[in-house]
């Protein structure tokens, strides 16, 4: 593999190279080895098993598919776990992997999992998927009827995780390099994270190419505070690194901000974004569900719940789940992660992930054909975030002279990506969002994103409306104040 990081396919000489040293992270990575084995088994699964087929048939019927997740590390829990959520109708799982295999630590989640067995309960905040290994995982896999999406490889040295996934059966996987980083590390190299997912976007495309769909999910929604435009660019990023390396089957779109027309707006503007830079660049778009060739990129839209405080009251987190699924019909997404009303407790009990999926459900089947992107204020700040958006990733390519992995990495060292409340310490850490009046979110400090004048003044407008309306200044100790309003208890009335 060249050492030089850029947006170009690798060669399967590069691929194969660098599998050798990944399965070797391990002892379970040699049940791997015969990657082909592993195409033929996910080939074997029923399209009703296959992510990216019940994706495309929801798509067809015009259905919002709904998708709940634990993270259990104990296999027979999450089974069982699962089994009565599916029951509940839910048409996706998400299964996630404990912290320690998101950060490829695997000698220390082998001492979680043999803590979990001797306990009796679970010591990890999700299934050690590479240690459990092939063989548990596609009994895992065998045991439910619907698609299993795994969160094994968003944050460090995790292309073994990826491996493991798919070939037990789990077609579907995300898809992250700023994103990822932003969110969860410290000082991991963006470069080596884009060599990771270019890694695993090429492992995809290798089943792609043998007639095995699987989906890449990306999304941009490093935390609850940040504007929409500058997760988006982070959105379209992804999507080229993926195209580019044979993942044509991607899932993009974005975390809910609390804000429907702001929400909306951005739901609705992500596929135009992403469709329209990858076309921009060469590479083709399907029109339809069902691609006429494997070269052509299959979008969906979809939405991760609130990142931000969840209130402990089931009933007000009942209220959360109400809002996300209502957005999501409102955006017509084509697939939601569905949070329950315990997401401020811990881990999920399965009758709380279930009433989720319903409360989700009732809701698609009450706002059926009813949506807001045609609403004048979401087309007025669709057309705001988009202007937004392209600012940046415009500037991303330019730098990188159209490639837009090295763009992305001088963007980060310049500033022209940039998000706040983040651990990742390679980011200028310039830029802050705030609520408007309304709730949305606008960029309350740019710092070095490339906005002309009149963005810049657009937000700071909307955010002096809540400074007139309110008589506070618009600044941290408001967005600090901000932070957990929306999970306060609510108690009796003071009218």
């Amino acid at each position: 593999m060249s050492s030089k990081v850029q947006n170009k396919r690798w060669t399967d000489g590069e691929f194969f190279e660098k599998r050798k040293e990944v399965l070797t992270r391990w002892p379970t990575g040699k049940d791997l080895e015969e990657l082909d084995k592993a195409v033929a088994y996910g080939k074997s699964q029923p399209d009703t098993k296959n992510f990216a087929k019940k994706l495309a048939k929801g798509k067809t019927l015009g259905q919002i598919l709904a998708e709940p997740g634990t993270g259990i590390a104990n296999v027979n829990e999450v089974m069982a776990h699962m089994k009565y959520v599916a029951e509940a109708g839910a048409d996706f799982f998400l299964l996630h992997t404990d912290s320690y295999t998101r950060s490829g630590k695997y000698d220390l989640a082998q001492r979680g999992m043999e803590e979990s067995e001797a306990t009796g309960r679970s010591q990890l905040n999700g299934l050690p998927i590479v240690n459990v290994g092939l063989e548990k995982l596609r009994k895992v896999n065998e045991s439910l009827k619907i698609p299993i999406r795994v969160v094994g490889s968003p944050d460090q040295d995790t292309e073994l995780n990826a491996e493991m996934g798919l070939a037990s059966g789990f077609l579907a996987t995300p898809s992250y390099t700023l994103h990822c980083v932003a969110q969860h590390c410290r000082d991991y190299p963006l470069s080596k994270r884009t060599q990771v997912q270019q890694y695993i976007n090429r492992l995809a495309g290798y089943y792609i190419e043998r007639d095995v769909p699987v989906e890449l999910t990306i999304v941009g929604c490093v935390n609850g505070w940040t504007p929409p435009s500058v997760l988006l660019a982070t959105v379209v990023i992804d999507s080229i690194i993926a195209a580019e390396q044979g993942g044509t089957h991607q899932s993009v779109g974005t975390g809910l901000q609390l804000n429907m027309v702001q929400d909306v707006a951005q739901l609705g503007a992500v596929t135009e974004l992403v469709s329209e830079y990858l076309v921009k660049l060469g590479y083709k778009v399907a029109k339809t569900p069902i691609p006429a060739s494997k070269d052509e990129v299959v979008l969906s839209r979809w939405i991760w719940s609130w990142m931000g405080d969840w209130p402990e009251d089931i009933s007000q987190a009942a209220g959360m789940v109400g809002l996300c699924a209502t957005t999501a019909a409102m955006a017509k997404c084509d697939w939601t992660v569905v949070k329950s009303v315990q997401e401020a407790i811990g881990v999920p009990a399965k009758e709380a992930n279930a009433a989720g999926v319903k409360m989700a459900k009732q809701i698609y089947r009450l706002l059926k054909n009813q949506d807001l992107l045609s609403d004048q204020a979401v087309l007025a700040e669709k057309e705001w975030i988009k202007k937004e958006t392209r600012a940046i990733v415009d500037r991303v390519l330019e730098l990188g002279d159209g490639d837009v992995v090295v763009g992305q990495m001088k963007a980060v060292e310049e500033g022209v990506l940039d998000f706040p409340f983040s651990p990742y310490m390679p980011l200028k850490a310039k830029v802050l969002g705030a609520r408007d009046l309304q709730g949305a979110i606008r960029y309350l400090q740019t710092g070095n994103l490339p906005f002309s004048k009149d963005i810049i003044e657009y937000n700071r407008e909307k955010l002096a409306e809540r400074e007139k309306a309110e008589g506070r200044k618009v600044d941290l100790n408001m967005i600090a104040g901000d932070f957990c309003v929306r999970s306060e208890p609510i108690g009796a009335s003071v009218l």
